[in-house]
């Protein structure tokens, strides 16, 4: 569920993303997220994930380096 521009959208994560958008959530890094989607989801794909939480803004902050 996002909510752009104030207009409530629900979309279908592919295979994987749940544990991806979850650890990211929890503030893993974007290879830990991804290792653990992928451990789960042997076809999880990270470019189209990433592509749809962009795509539905699902994204407010990103962060470089080891900045927390």
């Amino acid at each position: 569920m996002t909510r752009p521009a104030l207009d409530v959208e629900a979309r279908r994560l592919p295979p994987g993303g749940a544990i991806f958008l979850t650890r990211l959530i929890t503030s893993d890094f974007l290879g830990a997220a991804a290792s653990a989607a992928l451990s789960d989801a042997p076809s999880f794909d990270l470019a189209a994930n990433i592509g749809g939480l962009l795509e539905a803004g699902a994204f407010t902050t990103a962060l470089y380096g080891e900045s927390r």
